[in-house]
């Protein structure tokens, strides 16, 4: 019996030294009362075995049983967590080793001792166990020490968050700012950009209204629509002065061109074979008139002076001159946009086709024709 207080000691200890108050700290009561009823069984198994222990000896006992001295030490808050064993381990002779037997399957207990002396002394031993927690100095100081640290760490989280909250105002606060300063500048810009309108407004109601432009005056031409007139229809159209000053410039490129071109043409002639001089032609400009006139005129031109058929059409449409140059325009870009190459044989179809009729059906159908195509490259894409 000495020797097995001995290793019961030894084990206690170990268990002490291993998971001391491990479910204190985790606050788990329930497993804390639970190891504190066990406990109390494993003390009246002690009390039960020594008891019997002392009938059989007629000698002096081995030991005077103190449930407040050597025992009491031994057991005193102990709190492991549970460990499981296939078998629970024996210390021969039939004694089981009741602390293991205690993680094994509970409290290891026959039936006999299940009695109500039994059960009065587990309640009083609970009832100790309980007044040594609450009238114990140090238990009650290091329960003291860690309420106090419990506080002291939920301050520090309260600090720290109203840090962040004012951290985060001043953030709000600054981006509120500069939001107000950068409205109060596109307000400020809005208000100038208004007045200058006003200005604008105000100059353009006091100037005079413009004056027509005089009539221009056509260049002389040598050939048979020398003698015609522009129609009173496009001088009507042009009332800006701007139009007027574009058309002087038109004129300048136009004679450049013919000499340039008089000038080319001549020394291909004479590189390719001798040939007499040859009298100068010069290219009439289309009026809204007689467009076929015009284009038999400008097939006569290209072959007196023998002009590539790559450059026919570019030739042509220099001559384009008021809304015939307008129709144009369009023209070009419907076949751009149809990545087509516009021909001179192209060039007269279209030129029968629209300018013999008034120039607001060609237009409208200019404009159809373009939202077609736009449409249909959309389309495609």
């Amino acid at each position: 019996l000495e020797w097995w207080i001995d290793e019961v000691n030894a084990e206690i200890q170990e268990l002490k030294r291993i998971g001391k108050r491990r479910w204190l700290k985790d606050k788990k009561c329930d497993k804390l009362d639970k190891l504190r009823k066990e406990r109390a069984k494993y003390r009246a198994r002690l009390r039960k075995l020594v008891s019997h222990t002392e009938e059989f000896v007629e000698k002096e006992p081995l030991f005077v049983f103190d449930p407040s001295g050597y025992i009491k030490d031994m057991v005193v808050e102990i709190v492991v967590e549970p460990v499981e064993y296939e078998d629970p381990p024996s210390l021969g002779d039939g004694f089981v080793n009741e602390e293991v037997a205690i993680d094994y399957l509970g409290p290891y207990i026959s039936d006999a001792y299940h009695d109500d002396k039994l059960m009065d002394v587990e309640e009083a031993a609970i009832a100790e166990d309980r007044e040594e927690t609450l009238v114990d100095p140090q238990s009650k100081e290091r329960r003291e020490e860690r309420k106090a640290m419990a506080n002291k760490e939920m301050k520090d989280k309260i600090d720290n968050h109203d840090i962040q909250m004012r951290s985060m105002r001043e953030v709000i606060e600054g981006r509120l700012g500069s939001l107000d300063e950068s409205q109060n500048n596109t307000n400020a810009v809005v208000t100038r950009l208004e007045q200058r309108l006003e200005e604008v407004l105000r100059a353009l109601q006091q100037q005079p209204p413009h004056r027509d432009d005089p009539p221009r005056r056509e260049p002389r031409r040598h050939d048979e629509h020398a003698d015609r007139t522009p129609s009173p229809r496009r001088e009507d159209r042009y009332e800006q002065r701007r139009a007027h000053e574009q058309e002087k410039g038109r004129r300048r490129e136009r004679c450049e061109h013919e000499e340039d071109f008089d000038q080319r043409s001549q020394a291909s002639t004479y590189r390719e074979r001798p040939k007499p001089d040859k009298p100068r032609f010069v290219m009439s400009i289309f009026t809204d008139s007689d467009p076929e006139a015009w284009l038999n005129r400008i097939s006569q031109y290209f072959e007196l002076n023998e002009t590539d058929s790559h450059d026919r059409v570019r030739y042509a449409t220099f001559y384009l001159d008021g809304e015939a140059n307008v129709w144009w325009q369009w023209l070009s870009r419907i076949y751009r946009r149809r990545q087509q190459v516009i021909t001179l044989l192209i060039l007269r179809e279209n030129c029968l086709l629209d300018l013999a009729r008034p120039i607001t059906i060609i237009i409208m159908r200019l404009s159809h024709e373009s939202d077609r195509q736009a449409i249909c490259v959309n389309t495609s894409r």
